[in-house]
């Protein structure tokens, strides 16, 4: 699997990027980040089980509700309520409130979820830009989330553990997106891994494990935008 994780802006007049997490994990602060493996919980009864639809029922909006059941598959269904459950628990933990029933999340054109309401108050300014960001593919569901600078985050499972994955062409399904010395870099491991067996790279064709690494670093990018990939991502 891998993981990337996007932040830029600071409080201070100049710009900060980074590509990696921060040490330092402080709920009350603003600044969290989770990983949970949605393949350790399997309620008895799969979504007609009580603890299902008990969690389900604390998403109040029922369009979030409805979107979470049109999954055909429990699987895709669990990692759909983890995700928007985690958001939640995010925005109660760094507003100190308890109950999710007050809060609005909306998302943007791009699709990047954010707190509607209600805002962090006046009196906490080191809370002023909180936003947060999840992302999940195969048995992950991750969120980040930052006070001041805005954040993006994807996980992207091996192509064994995505169901229904397609087989990639790199080249043709991917070259507009790529630097050319982002390609020398994934044409590089192809070279290297086409004579490898199985077992010495990653699931997928070879230089998948190359090109995957930058293809979630792209990815928490434009999410941290909020934008989607409108976004350049050559540049």
């Amino acid at each position: 699997s891998s993981l990337a994780l996007s932040m830029f802006g600071s409080s201070n007049a100049g710009s900060a990027a980074s590509s990696e997490p921060t040490d330092r994990c402080d709920s009350k602060g603003g600044r969290m980040r989770w990983a949970v493996n949605s393949s350790t919980w399997n309620p008895k009864g799969g979504p007609s089980s009580a603890p299902f639809r008990f969690l389900l029922s604390l998403l109040s909006d029922s369009g979030e509700r409805q979107h979470v059941e049109r999954f055909h598959f429990f699987a895709d269904q669990k990692r759909a309520l983890l995700s928007r459950l985690m958001c939640r628990r995010a925005c109660s933990a760094a507003l100190g409130i308890r109950s999710f029933q007050m809060l609005e999340i909306r998302r943007t054109a791009g699709g990047k979820p954010f707190l509607k309401s209600p805002r962090p108050p006046a009196e906490r300014p080191d809370l002023a830009n909180f936003n947060f960001n999840v992302s999940h593919e195969g048995d992950w569901v991750v969120l980040a989330s930052e006070p001041l600078c805005v954040c993006g985050v994807d996980v992207a499972a091996p192509a064994s553990h995505v169901s229904g994955a397609q087989p990639i062409d790199l080249r043709r399904d991917f070259h507009e997106h790529f630097s050319p010395e982002e390609w020398h870099q994934v044409e590089k491991a192809i070279v290297s891994e086409s004579g490898a067996g199985d077992g010495a790279r990653m699931s997928g064709p070879p230089g998948y494990g190359t090109f995957q690494r930058f293809w979630s670093a792209k990815e928490a990018f434009v999410k941290a935008r909020g934008d989607g990939l409108s976004f350049d991502l050559r540049r």
